[in-house]
């Protein structure tokens, strides 16, 4: 089955005020994204404060929202990246067995490999799990950048067939969008980037957003797929706000906080991340009280 177009929320991780897991609050939190209509999910991506999870905590989350969404029109990428190569094949394989749409796999961060090493990184991927890919562009957390040549060669293996590009720009989309096959999809990493993406070929957003605003993302999407171009930039500017505001500390500092007031849900994080500061806070409140 190919990945569904449209909105895909990168799921937070709710922990409680003792730092474990929430598991009721992350299933309320699947729930809410299956009510609003999303096209899929995407646990233990950068939003779900992976480096933090212990590997029996990202198997739970992954199994969870496969559990979550049995039966429903949602689909289920897991975050399987790592920046190691063996154990990204090694758990790519476990999400594989386990029921997952597909795998978000991310640039290989720290170790800042050559060109060669990122082809010869997510080729073995590839040639080791029989599941469709996504790639995952973010150099800004990674230090590398995946080029958008190096893009187009990956999408010649078999089940590379999409990318989430946070590179913070719309030049690697065009680049992409000009060169790739018909089959290959590109979606926004960013979610102030998503309707300029749409308008140069993406076909979504892997979205922070849509954690606490499913609906209204999902509402983007609907109106500009169906052709209402101009309603779908009139929603998205009435939103655009609220994206400049989720980074306003590092994320997902600012959508838990934000999570926290719209659902109960507790805002804990793992260190080294803590919530926001007394002005954010001020800032995101006053921000909420506008869309709200």
């Amino acid at each position: 089955m190919s990945l569904k177009s449209g909105v895909w929320t990168a799921l937070i991780t709710p922990f409680r005020s003792d730092g474990k897991l929430d598991k009721v609050a992350f299933r309320r939190l699947i729930e809410s994204q299956i009510k609003a209509g999303v096209s899929g999910i995407v646990p233990c991506g950068t939003t779900g404060e992976t480096p933090t999870l212990s590997e029996s905590e990202k198997k739970y989350l992954i199994q969870e929202s496969i559990s979550a969404t049995k039966g429903t029109n949602t689909q289920v990428i897991a975050g399987t990246g790592t920046n190691a190569t063996q154990s990204t094949v090694e758990f790519s394989k476990w999400a594989k067995d386990c029921g997952v749409n597909g795998l978000l796999v991310v640039v290989p961060y720290y170790n800042r490999p050559s060109r060669a090493g990122l082809i010869q990184h997510f080729k073995m991927v590839s040639e080791s799990v029989d599941c469709e890919i996504m790639l995952y562009n973010v150099p800004s957390r990674t230090g590398t950048n995946l080029d958008p040549s190096i893009v187009l060669e990956l999408s010649n293996l078999r089940n590379i067939n999409a990318i989430k590009d946070a590179s913070g720009g719309l030049a690697a989309c065009v680049e992409i969008s000009r060169e790739k096959r018909e089959n290959f999809q590109i979606f926004s990493g960013d979610d102030s980037l998503f309707l300029p993406m749409l308008s140069v070929g993406a076909a979504g957003v892997v979205s922070v957003a849509s954690n606490v605003y499913p609906k209204e993302m999902n509402e983007i999407w609907e109106l500009w797929s169906s052709g209402a171009t101009a309603d779908a930039k009139n929603k998205f500017l009435l939103m655009s706000e609220l994206f400049e505001r989720l980074f306003i500390e590092s994320n997902p500092s600012p959508v838990k906080f934000i999570a926290a007031k719209k659902f109960g849900f507790e805002a804990t994080l793992r260190l080294p991340l803590v919530e926001v500061s007394s002005d954010s806070k001020k800032i995101l409140e006053t921000l909420m009280d506008k869309m709200d």
